[in-house]
């Protein structure tokens, strides 16, 4: 496993329940030291909504912040630009959930963690459900990995930087 991890090109974490599905898997034992060894870009997928008894309350700031307690060379974190229709935002907030605030603040504190911000339009439409796009989704990752829009020089610039 820590070989393909310092082999790896980029490394995406998430889109999944923070507390319980992404950072378990950093706690197995190895696991955050080896992301953390990896040369490779990694890139946080900011969840869409909150979840009731989780991360209620929390904005994609926050979501980062938990995250880089367990890895602190997170390179950049992808957050939604849109929004879910009122049907489906009703039937989140009658569950306790809301959306995932990515917001011009949430962006500038992303960016003082030294993380990238990259803010895109994510969610599925047509869906009963907020889930993320995945033909979207992959393009955008992609796209990073590749380092278009000059994102590896940033990228480069900030680890040097820390």
């Amino acid at each position: 496993m820590a070989e393909a991890l310092q082999q790896a090109d980029a490394i995406v974490l998430g889109p999944g329940s923070l507390f319980t599905s992404i950072i378990p898997n950093l706690l197995v034992e190895g696991v955050a030291e080896a992301l953390q060894a990896s040369s490779a870009i990694k890139i946080y997928i900011s969840n869409l909504m909150t979840q009731l008894g989780e991360t209620e309350g929390y904005s994609a700031v926050d979501h980062l912040r938990a995250l880089l307690d367990y890895i602190p060379s997170i390179d950049i974190c992808v957050v939604n630009s849109s929004t879910v229709g009122k049907g489906v935002a009703e039937r989140y907030v009658k569950s306790g959930s809301l959306m995932v605030s990515g917001t011009t603040e949430d962006e500038a504190e992303i960016r003082r963690s030294g993380v990238i911000p990259v803010a895109a339009p994510l969610l599925q439409s047509g869906e009963i459900k907020a889930r993320h796009d995945p033909a979207t989704l992959s393009r955008l990752v992609v796209s990073l990995a590749r380092g278009l829009d000059g994102a590896d020089e940033v990228i480069c610039q900030q680890r040097n930087g820390r």
